[in-house]
């Protein structure tokens, strides 16, 4: 007897962000029956493909697509590279709760209508009444490999050197300088790098470890922390948006030492997010401290040769995305009292003899 057999998610996913990007589908709230059919109309030639909207709604709320929900379910301050698929649910009396998608262009919200989402649900009748061949469709459906999945065992494709899937050792050629400057290093903590199936920066522990707060995606986040670490270079003063308070510090009580340092801080750091959004589903944050590290010291920037340094320094930057830095107020104290604070607690006044 041939193996039970139902179709991946990863298909189910790619097949629908697919559908979403189809002019004819979008700007009109459909359900996910409704999606289910037009895919299988339209985006699907092999029978053996077919899902339902039960299953595309199991896919979409798997904890594997955390990111993918939290942009769907945006409604407002859309940011340029939103997605352009929005979600809602609606329950009817006496029935449970249904979703209901909508596609736009990438960035742009749902067209505004006089009246609520929900009277404005189609279940696009005349798309799936409308008479087609197959050659006019204009999705390339994935292969029946990639499609199923088997309930029983799953294949594992033969490792090659690198451990890689051979798309994955390809994009790896491709990364930029910082992927490609060095080998992974050696270390203990590769035992506990995040999975490689899943997306690292859907789950929980990324959002703690680079402190993303619930109106961002932890990429979003980085790129954001990403963007004030370079500030600091930009410029005689672009160290300032880096400090807490730096608007109202004296810049007298700053050393010439203390902004060049905090410059090189920045630029570490940035490395070491770059490599994070590059390589978090096969390495560790230290991981990426530790090239980045390397890296700089290549590039001359040599204040410092430990990773746990550089951890050190994101955890001191990442809640306020700015360095609290302690700066030594002026006194009007006399010189020996200055070199020899502790005296000034033993000083007796005593009072005037009259």
């Amino acid at each position: 007897m041939a193996p039970d057999a139902r179709v991946d998610n990863g298909f189910i996913k790619a097949s629908f962000l697919e559908a979403t990007r189809r002019k004819d589908f979008q700007n009109q709230w459909m359900s996910s029956d409704t999606w289910a059919k037009l895919i299988a109309k339209y985006c699907i030639t092999d029978s053996s493909l077919i899902y339902n909207g039960t299953e595309l709604d199991k896919c979409l709320n798997g904890r594997q697509n955390v990111l993918l929900r939290e942009q769907m379910d945006m409604k407002s301050n859309i940011p340029k590279d939103h997605i352009g698929i929005f979600r809602d649910t609606l329950r009817k009396h006496g029935s449970k709760v249904n979703y209901y998608y909508y596609a736009t262009e990438k960035g742009q919200l749902p067209l505004r209508n006089e009246t609520r989402w929900y009277e404005n649900i189609t279940e696009a009748k005349e798309l799936l009444e409308k008479v087609i061949t197959r050659a006019q469709s204009n999705l390339a459906t994935i292969s029946l490999s990639n499609g199923l999945q088997s309930k029983k065992r799953k294949l594992v494709p033969p490792p090659n050197e690198s451990g890689l899937k051979p798309s994955e050792a390809l994009a790896l050629e491709n990364k930029s300088l910082f992927s490609t400057i060095d080998n992974v290093l050696a270390s203990s903590s590769d035992c506990h790098r995040p999975p490689t199936k899943l997306d690292y920066f859907d789950s929980p522990e990324a959002r703690l470890l680079f402190a993303t707060p619930g109106d961002e995606s932890t990429r979003q986040s980085i790129n954001v922390q990403i963007g004030k670490l370079q500030a600091a270079n930009d410029g005689d003063k672009g160290y300032i948006s880096v400090l807490d308070g730096g608007e109202e510090i004296d810049e007298d009580t700053l050393t010439e030492r203390f902004k060049h340092n905090l410059r090189q801080k920045c630029q570490i750091l940035t490395l070491a997010l770059q490599l994070a959004l590059e390589q978090m589903n096969g390495w560790t944050w230290t991981k990426c401290c530790e090239m980045s590290v390397k890296v700089a010291n290549r590039m001359g920037i040599s204040i410092t040769k430990n990773a746990d340094t550089v951890k050190r320094w994101y955890r001191h930057f990442r809640e306020k995305r700015k360095f609290i830095v302690s700066v030594r107020q002026k006194h009007n104290l006399p010189p020996f009292l200055e070199l020899n604070p502790d005296v000034c607690s033993a000083i007796k006044i005593m009072p005037a003899v009259t």
